[in-house]
């Protein structure tokens, strides 16, 4: 299994299956065609041929919650209250991150993108500390046969550092609202509006966080942040009412779900279940490295069998977690006019699957079976813009 920068295009593939379009439907003895840009051209289900492999192509996943900086510190904070944990300037992270040398986080940080790349992700959506040079230090490891990152950098004291950087950002990334007063916050809501950024932000992510911002502002965490008006982005969710969840949904905001760095930092989980139920769009991130892998597999079915155990009635939908690391993904960090799906104009981001791997075969329903089993070793190859980048030898 190699990542590699030498693999060439043939600007073509036929594939057994394919999931397509943006609601990811599966079609057979797909025919895909793409230009000299990476540009998807042709979509083609149903084409006639001769011997079609057996694969299921599908769009490169989009991890929309990453801190890829502790990766060097896997396990480190096992058993770390959450607070102590990550909370800034002190909690154990930053600790570490301060005091390890530079190279040990970058080897870290590379080990965690070449994962990445094996397991089929294109794009993932950092939350940088330490600023500008936070910014500079992940931007100094990509390049375009590994993962690339929609950046949100760490407003620490002053956004003016941060503003030669606009161009290459996704967004200003915080910990909570609750380390801001409202001047502040509206001080990075200008900033977002005035450079096209996202606004985003950790949100409920622990009970204190509510009962904080209600007795110091009169409003939820979740209800304060929805008076900017900036493009915005909500990570965690872990607790939330009812009726906070109907106020996202009314103002279509993008909201990443991250059940398993919830479960083991803070014995708690999003409620996935009133998500589905109300049909509101969700993405799903990893989160930190150091307490949780950046496989966005396991998060896939890990958040199917928390579902089952919360809602037992609720229909178990394969495509609908598959949208969560796809389609949902893309618009969660605004790139879906570009990725996120097979669709002529995008760019051809996709990883083909062996559907005759020991994991998955036999099956009665492939697809559902790629879903909740499916992994990094069952993926035979991953191309982004058309090009092979990643080959399981």
């Amino acid at each position: 299994m190699t990542p590699s920068g030498n693999m060439t295009s043939n600007q073509s593939l036929v594939t057994k299956y394919a999931a397509i379009g943006d609601e990811l439907e599966l079609a057979e003895s797909v025919y895909f065609e793409w230009d000299e840009k990476g540009l998807l051209t042709k979509v083609e289900p149903g084409n006639p041929g001769g011997d079609v492999p057996n694969e299921l192509a599908l769009p490169c996943f989009i991890n929309a919650h990453t801190h890829l900086g502790d990766s060097f510190a896997k396990e480190a904070g096992l058993n770390v209250p959450l607070e102590d944990l990550v909370s800034p300037p002190n909690g154990l992270k930053h600790h570490l991150l301060r005091t390890t040398p530079l190279e040990v986080i970058r080897s870290g940080m590379a080990s965690s993108l070449e994962s990445m790349l094996a397991a089929g992700t294109q794009v993932f959506g950092d939350f940088r500390e330490g600023g500008a040079e936070g910014v500079h230090l992940l931007r100094s490891l990509l390049n375009l046969n590994l993962p690339q990152s929609a950046i949100f950098a760490r407003y620490l004291e002053n956004l003016e550092e941060l503003t030669p950087l606009a161009p290459y950002l996704a967004g200003i990334g915080i910990p909570s609202p609750n380390g801001y007063d409202d001047q502040a916050l509206e001080v990075i809501n200008k900033f977002c509006k005035k450079y096209h950024l996202i606004f985003a932000t950790h949100i409920s992510e622990i009970e204190d966080a509510r009962v904080i911002s209600s007795s110091s502002y009169g409003l939820t965490d979740v209800e304060r942040i929805l008076q900017f008006d900036a493009l915005k982005l909500l990570v965690h969710l872990t607790h939330i009412s009812p009726k906070e969840l109907d106020l996202i949904a009314q103002a279509r905001v993008p909201t990443v779900l991250c059940p398993q760095s919830n479960v083991i930092l803070t014995g708690c989980a999003p409620p996935v279940e009133s998500f589905i139920e109300r049909d509101i769009p969700f993405a799903l991130g990893t989160d930190n490295v150091m307490v949780n892998p950046p496989s966005l597999w396991r998060e896939i079915q890990f958040g199917l069998k928390l579902q089952k155990m919360r809602r037992p009635d609720l229909r178990l939908d394969p495509n609908q977690w598959l949208k969560a690391v796809t389609i949902h993904g893309a618009r969660a960090l605004n790139i879906a006019t570009q990725m996120g799906s097979l669709v002529v104009g995008k760019r051809a981001n996709f990883f083909t699957i062996n559907l005759s791997s020991l994991n998955l075969s036999p099956s009665a329903s492939p697809f559902a079976t790629v879903i909740l089993r499916g992994g990094a070793e069952d993926i035979n190859a991953v191309h982004f813009n058309g090009k092979g980048v990643w080959k399981h030898e």
